[in-house]
């Protein structure tokens, strides 16, 4: 086989034709296709010497948990596991040259990887697992599929591309059912001996201008069946921090631990970002101890008997403020900077700030 260094403009130009292929299934909505589905994971299960398994559509991946948790003492539970993906990449990756493969890798499986994989399906899975042990304690957690979701689809678009339009004369069975299976449009699936539970796409899913979930006042990601995420520019968020008016929003639950979502740094953030950083400080009664570039540090009063410092920081990716309690002994930005920086011995000793 011919070994191919560079893109001719006709194949650069395919390159967003097939990023919004994969993008327009997540966010479109896509109705799952259940018969293509049934039979390539007839397939993947008799690859993997596992019997025929009955395969039960659902609505989201909860009601996919639910099943689970109602059946969970009459199925085998194995998770099975396809070599598909590597079996491939060192099949194709042989063909092409170290510069080509890393140009495409940026374009498709990155940009994918990045706005599909972390965002839509590494984050989704984490709140729900958090939800069952919050809110539902008697159900546990399953861990759904390693492989046959929306995770893939990075990839899967990467090496569909070079199959394509690099070397269309390329066949494997394999790979073509593999095809057929992302292109029934599944979000994810459990995978159990005997039964594979799949769940469908969302309804919607909604995203800010760099691809993060993000609704200022609904579900960023909604189910059929209801089940919904909420989220504020990428970050998962409880439903009252979206669906409460900023002006209604009470700057002191930062301090007064009532509200136990905002102890995660991240949360946070999202809650002064809409809240507004000055009408927090203000409400908070902020007093500045030392001030240092982008940096102030301050405390505020919890009570007539407490008080609190905090570092005012400004995050140079997004240009958000935020705020980060600190020791009490820190004085200064440099010393609160050391701490954060865990060195609490050497507080005395400065870090460069940058």
């Amino acid at each position: 086989m011919k070994e191919i260094d560079k893109l001719t403009k006709e194949q650069t130009a395919k390159i967003p034709e097939y990023l919004n292929k994969y993008y327009g299934r997540v966010y479109n909505g896509s109705q799952i296709k259940k018969e293509q589905c049934i039979q390539a994971i007839k397939y993947i299960y008799k690859q993997a010497k596992h019997e025929e398994p009955y395969v039960w559509f659902v609505d989201s991946p909860l009601m996919a948990q639910l099943i689970v948790f109602i059946f969970k003492n009459n199925l085998l539970r194995d998770n099975l596991r396809a070599n598909l993906r590597d079996n491939l990449g060192a099949n194709l990756r042989d063909n092409l040259w170290d510069n080509l493969w890393d140009n495409l890798r940026d374009n498709l499986s990155d940009n994918l990887r990045d706005n599909l994989s972390d965002n839509l399906w590494d984050n989704l899975r984490d709140n729900l697992r958090d939800n069952l042990r919050d809110n539902l304690e008697e159900i546990k957690y399953e861990s759904f599929s390693y492989h046959s979701n929306i995770s893939d689809y990075s990839w899967t678009c990467f090496y569909e591309f070079v199959n394509k339009e690099l070397i269309p004369e390329y066949h494997n069975d394999d790979w073509s059912n593999w095809l057929s299976l992302i292109d029934s449009n599944i979000y994810d699936m459990i995978q159990l001996g005997g039964l594979c539970i799949v769940s469908s796409m969302p309804k919607s899913v909604k995203v800010n201008d760099v691809k993060r979930l993000h609704s200022i006042d609904s579900p960023a990601v909604l189910f059929k069946d209801n089940y919904s995420v909420y989220s504020l520019n990428g970050v998962i968020v409880p439903k009252w921090l979206v669906e409460t008016k900023y002006n209604e929003l009470d700057p002191k639950w930062i301090v007064d631990g009532k509200h136990k979502e905002l102890n995660n740094v991240e949360v946070k953030r999202e809650f002064i970002r809409k809240v507004g950083i000055e009408r927090c400080l203000d409400v908070l009664g902020w007093k500045i101890l030392d001030k240092q570039n982008d940096y102030e540090l301050g405390k505020v009063s919890i009570s007539d008997n407490l008080e609190r410092k905090y570092l005012k920081m400004l995050n140079p990716s997004i240009k958000i403020w935020h705020l980060e309690a600190v020791h009490p002994n820190c004085n200064s930005v440099q010393e609160a900077i050391n701490w954060r920086a865990g060195d609490i011995k050497k507080l005395w000793q400065p870090y460069q700030l940058t």
